[in-house]
């Protein structure tokens, strides 16, 4: 919709840019608010379905767009479609954004987070503590991406280019985006039906078999599709969907599940739009490059293939919690230590237990201090609590009913000894230390 490089010169490509990047900012953070607004109101054992409507909505923007790409070209000529034809599909989003933004207005946040803000434990710098907590989950999101944004847009966004311009015996470009329509809606089935067997296996053993079926099959089905006919399109391009809605389905899922709530949107969109930035935006690139320098039109496949062994290595971290709640907090902040010894040492603990008594806020004291009252100062001229416990325990006396670790020791003591008697006797003269030398 602007004007061109012969109307305002360079400030053509430089306002494009602009816009370009505001629409990723606006994608990028909504997408994310997305996945993570489902998984906070979905229950356990349902995460990866109600996560994989947002991938579905993805898709269906993507076949949306394959579809008006390919009326587009059998309706109009190549002179007609540069001249204003593809004018028309940018016009048409209009629509669906208006509609996006006041959806947008009317939905409240989600019961994880507003619990985190009534109770005062929302992350004051949430990009600082994602990037110090987080960095783990963050770089796993990354390589994990790297499969869903090559793993996407080569075989589905880029694949029909591929078809119709770069193999020996190329495609008509209706038959290459009718090829990319087909398997963009086998697609879209797919990914809610995988998700609910997600939600029962897991989403490590997902991620593995899609990794797997990258690095092994990426090769094989592009060679196939190469051959130039409109039913090995179809079916490598099937092939490709059975094997990306194995990631697809649980991506969501799979992201939410690797931080709190403190720091989710905050670090899932960190991972994963520099992923996509990094990786996505530079996929067509990489893939033309490989095409040129290697003289070998199957040479994108490679590329497939070491993004599906990078993600078979990341998944490994991914956490089991698919039937488990979502974690709130950091780990960090929850293993706080007692009131009592918070400052460290003994003698600081019992004085903070004695303050805490004198003033009546006996609440935060342990239960053992509760029921005896606040701790005595501790000289050598009074028996200690233990002493106090074992007196009441054990008898004075050895002809009286006790146990027979006391009568032996007691026995054992000799009598003429007055201070060894006075031991015996389990008198209050001496420390606890001097009166039970076994301890």
């Amino acid at each position: 919709m602007l004007p061109g490089y012969a109307t305002i010169g360079v400030a053509a490509p430089i306002l494009l840019t602009l816009l370009r990047m505001l629409q990723g900012l606006s994608v990028g953070g909504e997408y994310i608010g997305s996945i993570a607004f489902r998984a906070e109101h979905a229950p356990p054992n349902r995460r990866a379905f109600y996560g994989s409507w947002s991938g579905f909505t993805v898709v269906l923007g993507t076949l949306l767009g394959s579809a008006v790409a390919a009326l587009a070209t059998l309706a109009l000529s190549d002179t007609q479609l540069h001249a204003w034809g593809w004018r028309v599909a940018f016009i048409s989003g209009l629509a669906i954004g208006a509609l996006g933004f006041w959806l947008r207005l009317g939905i409240a946040e989600s019961p994880d987070f507003a619990e985190l803000r009534r109770t005062g434990q929302l992350a004051a710098n949430p990009i600082a503590d994602a990037l110090r907590r987080d960095r783990g989950a963050i770089i796993t999101t990354i390589g994990l991406t790297g499969l869903s944004s090559v793993g996407f847009y080569l075989p589905f966004v880029w694949l029909p280019t591929w078809l119709s311009q770069m193999i020996a015996h190329p495609l008509p470009k209706e038959q290459a985006f009718a090829s990319s329509t087909i398997s963009l809606s086998a697609l879209l089935v797919l990914i809610p039906l995988l998700a609910l067997l997600s939600d029962r296996v897991g989403r490590r053993p997902m991620y593995l078999a899609a990794s797997a079926g990258y690095a092994l099959l990426s090769y094989p089905l592009m060679s196939m599709m190469s051959s130039g006919t409109f039913a090995a399109a179809i079916a490598g391009g099937l092939a490709f969907a059975v094997v990306s809605s194995l990631f697809g389905c649980c991506m969501g899922a799979t992201m939410v599940e690797l931080f709190p709530t403190q720091t989710r949107y905050t670090g899932v969109a960190i991972g994963y739009n520099v992923g996509q930035a990094v990786l996505s935006g530079t996929a067509p690139l990489v893939a033309v490059a490989l095409v040129e320098h290697t003289h070998h039109e199957i040479a994108p496949a490679f590329y497939l293939i070491f993004c599906g062994v990078v993600a078979a290595f990341f998944s490994f971290s991914i956490p089991a919690l698919h039937n488990k709640p979502l974690p709130a907090v950091h780990h960090r902040a929850r293993r706080r230590p007692h009131p009592l010894f918070a400052r460290g040492g003994a003698h600081r603990a019992r004085r903070r237990a004695r303050q805490l008594f004198a003033s009546g806020r006996t609440r935060g004291a342990p239960r053992r201090l509760r029921e005896r009252g606040p701790p005595r100062r501790q000289t050598h001229h009074q028996p200690t609590d233990r002493a106090r416990d074992r007196e009441r325990r054990e008898p004075r006396n050895h002809q009286q009913q006790g146990s027979g670790r006391c009568r032996s020791r007691e026995v054992r003591l000799p009598a003429v000894v007055p201070r060894a008697a006075a031991l015996a006797r389990g008198g209050n003269r001496f420390p606890a230390a001097a009166r039970n030398p076994h301890r």
